[in-house]
């Protein structure tokens, strides 16, 4: 699966920008890690000016051209299949708001700041979220906002064919597909439950809250799932194989969120503390290993007065551990994690959403505006490349995913 983390899937639009206008304390910790984050700075810039279709020539077995440069705009029939991985992403982007319809465009982004237009949406005040893009490409999991119960939509991106089914009402998130390939999907509902991709009910995996999360095994058989005062890895057909405690923990349901595989046998994890002398509630990252050895801070436990009111992801770039923090108010930010209990402010009112080499896609939003956008942005020397920017009073980047979001377990 590419994006198990915990997702603010029925957070609008509308909803988001008030929260933050209202800045009343910090942003719900489920909605830090949202790849859904529809709030963001606006521009004048356009996305380029050739329609997309659904459908085409192209398949994703075909390896197709070298992969587009920076600033140039492609069709599907261009997409080159076999070099998708890490660091590729889709994003839903449209020209409307949630008071006036505009169209939607399905934008497939790659590494080099390159885009492709492979769908397109009539004109619409309440696109369809993004929640996952498959383990063999093809295809791409979305998620209707306002519908009575969950109603999910599967686009095959080679040929714009779309499926729809819903859940029960019972299921709190879509969490993503299954690995390796995508064949039935994960879902938060009291813990991590697995059904079709007809919305048949198949195993449940786990017992917990409804704000938890899961992170997948290469093969897809296991699941390192969220715990009370820890994680659980159990087995994608049901039942536990070991509980990975976390000193120092919450006990309470979903106090540890598995955000990614960090190397082949070790889990980030973001775990809310005991109360104590410290911050409440300030989340801080471990690293967990499957086996069962005992875990490993990342980061430390951030004092009273920080800054940095959480840590919830991170990435080791080579010029650093850059950290998904959470503000006391308002919107997250991206931060570098310095001595001590330091950080350092990089990127205020951003979200990451997937990373390559030296440089994380970056979505960026605004307290003012419903507008966002997308830049490959260099964290160690502020440099950012802009991909999809925001037209006046527009929403611009509704949501935006990446094809590897949790991190492929590595081979060890």
């Amino acid at each position: 699966m590419k994006s198990v983390v915990v997702t603010a899937i029925a957070v609008s639009a509308l909803a988001v920008t008030a929260a933050i206008a209202g800045c009343g304390g910090a942003v719900p910790r489920q909605s830090i890690t949202a790849r859904v984050v529809a709030a963001a700075p606006s521009g004048a810039a356009t996305p380029g000016t050739q329609s997309a279709q659904p459908g085409g020539t192209a398949a994703p077995a075909q390896n197709g051209p070298a992969p587009l440069p920076g600033g140039h705009v492609g069709t599907l029939a261009q997409v080159p299949w076999a070099q998708i991985g890490p660091g590729w992403a889709l994003a839903a982007y449209t020209t409307g708001n949630t008071h006036s319809a505009g169209p939607v465009t399905l934008y497939m982004l790659n590494p080099e700041g390159g885009m492709y237009q492979i769908y397109r949406w009539p004109a619409t005040t309440q696109p369809w979220f993004l929640i996952d893009w498959s383990g063999d490409k093809s295809r791409v999991l979305l998620e209707q906002p306002g519908a009575s119960r969950p109603t999910l939509h599967q686009l095959t991106i080679a040929t714009g064919q779309v499926t729809t089914f819903t859940l029960p009402q019972a299921v709190t998130s879509v969490l993503g597909y299954t690995r390796p390939d995508g064949d039935n999907i994960l879902v938060t509902q009291n813990g991590i439950a697995r059904y079709s991709l007809s919305g048949a009910f198949q195993a449940r995996l786990s017992q917990g809250g409804a704000n938890d999360s899961a992170v997948s095994s290469l093969d897809g058989l296991t699941e390192v799932v969220s715990g009370a005062g820890g994680v659980e890895l159990v087995r994608n057909a049901g039942g536990l194989v070991r509980r990975l405690p976390v000193p120092g923990t919450a006990g309470s349901d979903g106090a540890c969120q598995p955000m990614r595989w960090w190397t082949a046998a070790d889990v980030l994890v973001s775990c809310v503390p005991n109360t104590g002398p410290s911050m409440v509630a300030a989340a801080r990252l471990w690293l967990v290993p499957v086996s069962g050895a005992a875990p490993t801070a990342l980061t430390p436990q951030r004092p009273a007065g920080s800054a940095d009111f959480g840590d919830v992801d991170a990435w080791q770039l080579p010029t650093g551990l850059y950290l998904q923090a959470e503000a006391g108010c308002g919107p997250p930010f991206i931060a570098k994690e310095l001595s001590g209990t330091a950080v350092q402010a990089i990127s205020p009112a951003s979200v990451v959403v997937a990373t390559s080499g030296d440089r994380m896609l970056v979505q960026r939003y605004s307290e003012c505006m419903p507008g966002s956008s997308l830049v490959w942005l260099n964290p160690a020397t502020g440099n950012a490349q802009r991909v999809l920017t925001a037209q006046r009073d527009s929403i611009g980047v509704w949501s935006a995913i990446a094809f590897d979001g949790d991190g492929q377990q590595p081979r060890g």
